[in-house]
């Protein structure tokens, strides 16, 4: 039988989140090859090259179209719980409250398996609506991983805030803002 929707929407960002760790690592190790190529002495300036543009092609175009699906999975996550009178934001914050721990600790909630008998597996023919009543049952069942889900992004989407205004005080950039700042491009 077809999972519900609340399932799909879950393991669907979950999953996205997942592989935003993935992205990273991969990056940091694309730019690790690309810096030891670049220093290296007679190095093959097509295999400089490659390496230079797999790095740009990770961080310019996949990791961005991964933040606009995160952001999307997220919103439609919430619109789903809204929908069905699910206030989400009360239970994350009484959940802050209750553990004050790092949410890094939490983590491994993604690893537990759903288990196929409390969740709702029961034959929906109308898989492309969302007009599947919400069972309250298997909501209590995903409702910690689903806070945690939003914990996380919200980890995610501070630390990309905090790169982001860590490039924008480079020096590169502050020229840039002052220029702005000061009417210089327009």
């Amino acid at each position: 039988m077809p999972p519900s929707k609340l399932y799909i929407k879950v393991k669907s960002f979950e999953r996205l989140i997942k592989e935003e760790t993935n992205y990273n690592l991969k990056l940091k190790k694309q730019l690790d090859a690309y810096e030891i190529l670049a220093k290296t002495k007679n190095v093959d300036q097509i295999q400089l090259k490659v390496s230079k543009d797999l790095f740009e092609e990770t961080s310019q175009i996949l990791i961005p179209q991964l933040y606009l699906k995160l952001d999307q999975f997220e919103k439609d996550l919430e619109e789903y719980l809204e929908k069905h009178e699910v206030k989400i934001n009360l239970d994350i914050n009484a959940y802050l409250k209750n553990h004050k721990g790092s949410i890094n600790n939490l983590k491994n909630i993604f690893d537990l398996p759903l288990d196929a008998n409390k969740r709702n597996v029961k034959l929906n023919n109308d898989m492309t609506s969302n007009n599947e009543p919400l069972d309250m049952e298997e909501f209590e069942y995903m409702k910690e991983r689903i806070i945690c889900l939003f914990l996380f992004y919200a980890d995610i989407k501070k630390k990309r805030f905090e790169n982001f205004n860590a490039k924008s005080k480079s020096k590169k950039y502050a020229s840039l803002e002052d220029a702005v700042n000061d009417d210089e491009i327009y």
